[in-house]
């Protein structure tokens, strides 16, 4: 006699690539593209192709999970095709949202970068869903941080993953992330020296980019989207808004770089020809900016952009610029300058305060001149 044995099918997933999928050349059981998944098994001798209802291959594992367990006979099946959310869904809604808001490339990418670590973490303890998450087992994702990872890092991570637990509804979660002390960054400015030196290192076009940022104080990405028409349009005072935070910026620009601006190429913007991406165009003209910094012997690691900022800040301070006059020029908060350049604020005020009036005494009786009589004298003899 001939005893068979019938043994349990074990449930497979594979991807049914798209037509445009970068990833198709991998073949069907490729996990890094969003193409749809499909679960694959046996039940009484005919092979079963059905849809997971999923593009995440984390989620269709936890479905094959389940669905291997009512082949079993061990549970009932589930429905898979639940309206609940995996945290893959969610983290697939979070990062449309943020891309409707407008904001950069860079940060999206390093966003989903962050919250792919975070969905990996949690399909390894079989959390697929937010409701699972639990407080340890974000205190055991934060401990997975790697420790070569400065402050500012792990804060932006932090603050990341904390807008994401929100946005999925666990606000429970928030208080489970201890404050990061990071120090703030100290401005930078370059001295008088440097900034010729690197002007006599530049060519025509990177020397007008450098004169433009010391000049109106703007960000790189600020330089590089200037219009055409913003400059025309400027009397003296030049009005450009903010990428970074949509505020207006009002710094004063010289009559002779205006003319030099507007006499430099012909499109809409001044230093992008307007095509491809903004942010691709950022990246391009930081790249040589830090190969002139290295040219002239002063690179440090940071945003080198950013230095010709302070610098505009620095000069303005020492021209005896008001906070609120710098943070108008900067498209900033008066708070946000006297906190960020503190230093440069008290060094405005002494140069101002140099130029007020002071009492003087004249001979050996000590006679002292009334402020009537000062108003008197002419400006240039007050010392």
């Amino acid at each position: 006699m001939r005893f068979i044995l019938k043994r349990k099918s074990n449930v497979g997933i594979f991807v049914r690539h798209c037509p445009n999928c970068p990833h198709s050349h991998h073949g069907p059981y490729h996990r890094g593209c969003d193409c749809p998944k499909f679960f694959r098994y046996s039940v009484a001798g005919k092979q079963v192709r059905e849809s997971a209802h999923t593009r995440s291959w984390a989620t269709a594992e936890a479905g094959a999970l389940q669905l291997q367990a009512q082949l079993n006979g061990e549970v009932a099946r589930p429905d898979f095709r639940s309206d609940k959310p995996t945290v893959a869904d969610l983290v697939a809604s979070f990062l449309g949202d943020k891309r409707a808001s407008n904001v950069g490339t860079d940060f999206i990418m390093a966003l989903r970068s962050q919250l792919a670590r975070l969905e990996s973490f949690l399909a390894g303890r079989s959390k697929f869903y937010a409701s699972d998450i639990t407080r340890q087992d974000v205190a055991d994702f934060r401990a997975t941080w790697s420790e070569s990872w400065n402050p500012l890092k792990r804060s932006r991570v932090q603050t990341n993953i904390r807008s994401f637990l929100r946005f999925a509804g666990r606000h429970d979660l928030l208080d489970c992330f201890s404050r990061i002390k990071t120090l703030p960054s100290k401005p930078n400015p370059l001295s008088e020296d440097q900034v010729k030196n690197l002007l006599a290192l530049s060519s025509p076009r990177i020397a007008l980019f450098i004169r433009t940022a010391v000049s109106i104080g703007a960000a790189c990405i600020d330089v590089v989207s200037l219009e055409r028409a913003a400059v025309a349009a400027s009397n003296h005072v030049l009005r450009y808004n903010r990428k970074k935070t949509g505020r207006t910026a009002t710094p004063r620009i010289d009559a002779r770089l205006r003319e030099e601006l507007l006499s430099s190429g012909e499109g809409k913007y001044i230093f992008w020809d307007g095509r491809g991406l903004l942010d691709s165009a950022v990246r391009e003209w930081q790249g040589e900016v830090r190969e002139l910094f290295k040219a002239a012997g002063i690179y440090v690691k940071g945003d080198l952009t950013h230095r010709f900022r302070d610098t505009a800040v620095d000069f303005w301070f020492s021209a005896g610029c008001t906070s609120s006059e710098v943070a108008d020029m900067c498209g900033d908060t008066t708070s946000i300058i006297e906190r960020h350049y503190k230093d440069y604020c008290s060094r405005g005020r002494e140069n101002h305060i140099a130029t007020l009036p002071a009492r003087q005494w004249d001979g050996e009786d000590a006679a002292l001149e009334t402020i009537e009589e000062m108003a008197k004298k002419p400006a240039e003899t007050i010392q």
